[in-house]
């Protein structure tokens, strides 16, 4: 059967989203919440995502926060000067991207998150999602908070 014979042939957007081709389910029609399978788009953009947050904020921090300080002090000059801590940086979050394990806890993390939202239709705030745009202005407002506070104490 070719798929245009199909009576409902599968859409590019249908092949390429979140949810399985064919209809949803679940107890919200978000899909089944016990369905381990990845699509690509997860395997390919969600789930590495996720590894990229998680080695800037956790694995490979004082990399990124030396690039991070090179950069502001040298401004657009930083392309050029800050070759050794951006290296150092890649490097880091290079050998965790290769990591199984990493590769693995991060992909449960992903699951486990897309079971409850599938389970209860209700997903995190996105001030909680690991790699949203709002996620990493919180951690950023925080780390300022921190820095403010420390500069404030006498010496």
């Amino acid at each position: 059967m070719s798929s245009h014979d199909h009576p409902h042939p599968a859409t590019e957007k249908e092949v390429k989203g979140v949810l399985a081709v064919g209809g949803a389910g679940g107890p919200h029609g978000l899909g089944d919440p016990n369905d381990q399978q990845l699509r690509k788009v997860e395997q390919t953009i969600l789930i590495p995502k996720i590894m990229r947050e998680r080695t800037r904020i956790e694995k490979c921090k004082p990399e990124y926060e030396a690039f991070e300080a090179c950069g502001k002090e040298y401004g657009l000059r930083g392309f050029y000067k800050c070759r050794e801590e951006n290296t150092a940086m890649q490097t880091c979050m290079g050998s965790w991207y290769s990591d199984p394990d990493f590769i693995q806890e991060c992909t449960e993390q992903y699951l486990r998150e897309r079971t409850q939202f599938r389970r209860t239709g209700i997903m995190k705030p996105k001030d909680e999602r690991v790699g949203s745009k709002a996620y990493r202005e919180k951690m950023a407002a925080q780390k300022a908070a921190a820095a403010s506070a420390q500069s404030s104490l006498p010496p």
